[in-house]
């Protein structure tokens, strides 16, 4: 249902950070869309939709690495969404990481890389 990507730091091998993403063809704006069934071949968006940092930093370079992945591997993946919570940190961390605000929704906030 979706995929786990870490950021192995470099200096002691350990984990610095996790992403959790899922490939879609609809942004979602609940918890609850996030299980919707698609069954469309060739997904074309890609969801952010939990980021842990276990280190200072880790998560915006993990970040960056998933989004240079899509581009190098020549992905069908046409949009990087989020689908996160309405915090001030999780806003910040988005706009600091090169994000736009997309659309706020009930629960969440939607930002666009």
């Amino acid at each position: 249902w979706g995929t786990v990507y870490m950021h192995i730091d470099d200096d002691d091998r350990t984990v610095g950070a996790v992403l959790c993403a899922v490939q879609m063809n609809f942004i979602p704006t609940s918890e609850a869309q996030l299980f919707l069934p698609d069954f469309t071949p060739t997904p074309r968006i890609s969801v952010l939709y939990s980021i842990w940092s276990y280190k200072k930093g880790a998560a915006s370079k993990l970040v960056r690495e998933y989004l240079e992945m899509l581009r190098v591997q020549g992905s069908p993946i046409k949009r990087i969404v989020t689908m996160s919570p309405k915090t001030e940190m999780a806003r910040n961390f988005h706009y600091k990481n090169g994000a736009r605000l997309l659309q706020t929704n009930e629960e969440t906030v939607n930002y666009e890389y």
